[in-house]
This record gives C-alpha cells, sequence and structure tokens, in this order.
C-alpha cells in the first residue's frame, strides 16, 4: 500500500511539473488516487455475517462451547470466568497489579501451563534474564520458594524436585517454550523475532 501511495505521489509530482493539464484537473486526479487507495484498505476490513461466520468455522463454532476453547491458565476457577475457557486467539490481555504482587509469577504459570499443553509460547522479558525466568518456572512447578533457592537454603528434597522441574522444562517435545530476554525489544523486534520463531515452530 505504501508503495501504491509512492508511485501516486511520484505521478502528481511529475504532473505538477510538466503541468501539461490545468492545474484543477492534475490535483483532481491526484486527491482521487490518494483517495481511492484509502477506500480500498477500508472496505478490505468489512465482513459481512456470512463472512465472519465462514471465518470462524461455521455455526457451530458459535453454539457449540467444546469448538471454543482457548489456551487454559493452571486455575480452573480462572478458565472458568474467561470467555472460552481460556485465552483466544486475537486477544490482548493484560495483568495489571502493584509492583511485588506476582504479575511475572502468574505470568510464568501461565506460559508453563500452555507449554506443557502442546500450545508453543514465546516469553519475552524486559525485566529479568532468561535464567531467572526459568528458575521463576521451575520453582513454581517444584512448589519449592524460589527465594530459598537463591539464598541457597533449599532442603535436599525441594533441590530434588527442583531439578527434576528443570529436567521437564528442558524436555522440548514435553515443554514448547521459548523465552527472549534481549534488552531494550522494541514491539517492531518482537513482532521480528515471532515472525521468525512461528516460520519454524507453530506458536
Amino acid at each position: 500500500l505504501l508503495r501504491q501511495a509512492i508511485g501516486a505521489y511520484q505521478a502528481a509530482i511529475e504532473e505538477c511539473l510538466t503541468a501539461a493539464d490545468p492545474t484543477r484537473e492534475i490535483l483532481d486526479r491526484s486527491e482521487r488516487a490518494i483517495v481511492g487507495m484509502a477506500i480500498d484498505t477500508l472496505l478490505a476490513s468489512f465482513r459481512t455475517p456470512l463472512e465472519v461466520i465462514n471465518r470462524a468455522g461455521g455455526i457451530t463454532t458459535f453454539l457449540n462451547p467444546e469448538y471454543r476453547c482457548g489456551v487454559q491458565t493452571p486455575w480452573t476457577l480462572l478458565n472458568r470466568m474467561l470467555v472460552g475457557r481460556g485465552f483466544m486467539p486475537g486477544q490482548m490481555v493484560v495483568i495489571g497489579a502493584r509492583p511485588s504482587m506476582g504479575k511475572t509469577a502468574l505470568a510464568c504459570q501461565i506460559a508453563d501451563c500452555a507449554a506443557t499443553n502442546g500450545t508453543g509460547v514465546a516469553f519475552f522479558t524486559l525485566e529479568m534474564p532468561d535464567h531467572a525466568i526459568l528458575l521463576r518456572m521451575a520453582a513454581a512447578r517444584a512448589q519449592v520458594d524460589s527465594l530459598k533457592v537463591t539464598q541457597g537454603l533449599a532442603t535436599p528434597f525441594e533441590t530434588q524436585c527442583l531439578s527434576e522441574a528443570f529436567t521437564d522444562l528442558t524436555d522440548g517435545d514435553a515443554c514448547r517454550l521459548w523465552i527472549d530476554d534481549s534488552t531494550g525489544c522494541t514491539v517492531p523486534a518482537m513482532r521480528a523475532a515471532l515472525r521468525r520463531l512461528s516460520a519454524k515452530h507453530p506458536i
């Protein structure tokens, strides 16, 4: 679309420089070309009810709850409150709370649950390195306080449980998880990284 716009503007510039036609005609042609592109883009985003239904997979998708089952969280009560009993395609879900209330821990457990149940998960972290995120996920799986682990206060039993959790997380077939801790990661950079990852793995 931008290439088309560049072409239209270049044509308008050439017409203005040559001035072969009256000014009003040149401006009118240029305006029609640009407005036409904008209208085409606008019309492309509209769909009829039949198109919406067909795109969703038919009427049964709306009538049968089994067809609307999203990516589930580890918590049954939360799943019941969500449309589709989980996170649905196309949704943007924001986890909000005051500092140190467990937002990252919540996100880690949701990502771990989804990745373990067969959904490919790309996890971007800007606030802590990838090994800290992995430790949080393993600690949550093992039901061990990650603070005790970092302080060297974990018991032998807790250490064993944590080791088993790490083994499960590193099994590429059982846990489909990819973590990116690139510093200063922007939205375009995330989009590019996701495009590269999704070319190799369904996420």
